[in-house]
């Protein structure tokens, strides 16, 4: 996003204690913060051995040890191939291990394989079990993380279908009907869980911004080119967005090139009338421009108000896009700290306000910064920005352009940026950030701190 400015021995299903594990997930502009329980298991009352190595199931996963819980289910199995509880424990078992990995995905920085594991383990435990609600949000989740919308559709909606007032199965619904270019059913689903949430501003203005691109999409002019697709309201020029067609054009190609990752096509770049942006966005009204599955381009007089060029905000969203399509979505410092490196805005004026933060917060870390972000806090995101611009600028001066392409270039191998840092750079990004602002408060690093 371009600124101006800146789930004993055996028990009945419902005697089970559910062992949850939290789980915080970001994705697609909702931040879901919650429970996907382990589901309760089924205990079996015949076949004295298949018995037996259930019941040892049951109770290591009640201690929450998945793996060797799932051992003696399947040991179970094989002597009683046919015992539904023991089947419904197989899969729960399954369940249970795939949210570890989500967990860990979570946690770690990301990265695809987790994911891929997870949809692993929630595909083999649904040949055993049905499934519950929150197994299939499960599915849901790691299906639109690795691209397959379709898929994530089918999930959220069975999710549904168990649970009905499944607020976040009706969000993630919406965003993957978007994703299919379903405008219209994402914004019932979207209103459906503006329903069930009672109030929800993200999904308020997620919403609204469906309700235009609707109307932007049907009765905009178009102007294509092979990745991009521009819908422009009569007031733009047809010589600007030639000038915005070639510019996303160029630069994504040269991405491409760069990062060894696919563009996807087409996207779909949204020209919003003068003065209308923020309304139609629900976006602040400083931001100069945002990629959320599209790009959105205020009208270009606006940009000039807000000290932004053209070119610079294709360049900037066009970057976003690109490391967006590098596997897993990154933590936002890292998606606008290279966008900003990347998009040739003159930030010479951001030394001493960077100088200011870091009297003041000398100790806070991107990852808190990133952690602390509030879209609508211009002070959060503020922070964020100069802190995410000024490592990345230190990041590229000190070891190249080469080492920025191969940062992005191990993510999208299926690495989590955490290991892709520590790959490329040799440390973590934690460490390389503590180091910089040593450097920087002593006046031996860019920009000085003195």
């Amino acid at each position: 996003m371009a600124r101006a400015r800146a789930d004993r021995r055996r028990l009945q299903s419902s005697e089970f204690s559910r062992a949850s594990i939290v789980i915080t997930i970001l994705t697609c502009g909702f931040l879901l913060a919650g429970e996907l329980p382990a589901p309760p298991l089924s205990a079996r009352s015949a076949e004295e051995s298949a018995a037996t190595l259930n019941d040892e199931g049951v109770r290591l996963f009640e201690a929450g040890e998945f793996e060797q819980a799932l051992d003696r289910f399947e040991r179970a199995a094989q002597i009683d191939s046919k015992a539904p509880e023991i089947r419904a424990n197989l899969g729960k078992a399954r369940a249970a291990l795939a949210i570890l990995e989500l967990k860990e995905h979570a946690e770690n920085g990301g990265g695809r394989r987790p994911v891929e594991r997870a949809l692993e383990h929630l595909q083999r435990a649904l040949l055993d079990w049905k499934g519950d609600a929150d197994t299939h949000l499960a599915l849901g989740y790691c299906r639109l993380m690795l691209g397959d919308y379709d898929g994530a559709r089918r999930a959220f909606e069975e999710s549904l279908a168990l649970e009905p007032k499944g607020v976040r199965a009706a969000r993630l619904l919406g965003v993957a009907l978007e994703r299919l270019g379903r405008i219209r059913e994402a914004e019932q689903a979207l209103a459906r869980a503006l329903e069930l949430a009672g109030t929800d501003a993200d999904v308020e203005r997620r919403l609204r911004r469906l309700r235009f691109d609707r109307e932007a999409l049907e009765h905009y002019r178009v102007l294509a080119s092979e990745h991009f697709r521009v819908h422009y309201a009569p007031d733009l020029s047809t010589r600007d967005v030639e000038a915005i067609l070639s510019e996303l054009e160029r630069f994504t190609v040269d991405l491409e090139r760069r990062w060894a990752v696919a563009a996807p096509a087409p996207i779909a770049v949204i020209c919003y009338p003068p003065g209308e942006f923020a309304e139609r966005t629900g976006l602040h009204s400083v931001v100069g421009g945002a990629f959320d599955g599209k790009i959105r381009i205020p009208f270009p007089k606006d940009l000039e108000e807000g000290g932004l060029a053209l070119a610079e905000v294709a360049r900037h969203e066009a970057a976003h896009m690109m490391l967006r399509s590098a596997g897993d979505p990154p933590p936002r410092w890292i998606d606008e700290g290279i966008a900003q490196v990347l998009d040739g805005q003159n930030r010479a004026d951001w030394g001493e306000r960077w100088r200011e933060l870091m009297a003041s917060e000398p100790e806070v870390g991107i990852e808190t910064r990133d952690a602390r972000y509030r879209d609508e806090d211009p002070a959060t995101w503020g922070a964020l920005y100069l802190h995410a611009y000024f490592l990345f600028r230190h990041l590229r001066a000190a070891a190249s352009d080469f080492r920025l392409d191969m940062l992005v270039r191990e993510a999208a191998r299926g690495n989590g940026w955490e290991q892709a840092f520590t790959r490329v750079y040799g440390s973590p990004a934690a460490d390389l950030d503590r180091a910089w602002r040593a450097a920087s408060m002593t006046g031996t690093s860019d920009p000085p701190g003195k």
